[in-house]
């Protein structure tokens, strides 16, 4: 493992050129707020045993209302940025967001990564969490695939996720469902 020292940058060179050319002013205003993180994980997932995750903060405006940090976890082929809109809007009403992106998709850095599996994902979220928000409990919510990687880090820290919001999720089934038992045609 490497020190829990926070190492948060904004780097442009880590964002795709494609930012630049973004016509939507929601889009392009977030993404001048994202930021990324270097997050200690196994060597199972990263060679050199960290990776840089990308997420965007919106601080809580005017008088807090909410003790818990919210944490928004994108769909499948999609980033960060997905919440352009979502993200300000709840910060407007006195919460503290952050969109994150999922290892592999988004703003993450992908080389020397060894493993994309919902178990890299979720031990990435999971030493995301504890960098960023240094252990303190926050509500999580998903949406398709990240609802499932939202329902995996919820279950494997009960004691410091507080609230789990679910946004058309997906989830992982281990096994063979009665589907499987359908006639084939």
């Amino acid at each position: 493992r490497h020190p829990t020292s926070l190492q948060v940058t904004f780097d442009p060179a880590f964002a795709s050129p494609d930012v630049s050319t973004i016509d939507e002013i929601a889009c392009r205003e977030t993404a001048s707020l994202m930021r990324r993180a270097l997050v200690p994980v196994s060597s199972e997932v990263s060679e050199d045993g960290q990776v840089g995750i990308s997420y965007v903060h919106w601080p809580a405006e005017g008088r807090k209302k909410s003790s818990l940090p919210l944490v928004l976890i994108h769909g499948f082929d999609s980033s960060c940025l997905e919440y352009r809109r979502l993200g300000s809007k709840l910060a407007s009403k006195g919460i503290d967001v952050y969109a994150v992106d999922l290892l592999g998709w988004g703003y993450t850095q992908l080389d020397n990564v060894a493993s994309f599996s919902a178990s890299a994902k979720v031990q990435a979220l999971e030493s995301w969490a504890n960098q960023v928000l240094k252990g303190k409990p926050f509500a999580v919510a998903g949406a398709s695939l990240g609802g499932a990687s939202a329902i995996e880090v919820a279950s494997a820290n009960p004691e410091t996720i507080q609230g789990l919001i679910l946004i058309d999720a997906q989830g992982f089934v281990d096994g063979v469902g009665p589907m499987a038992m359908l006639p084939m045609p």
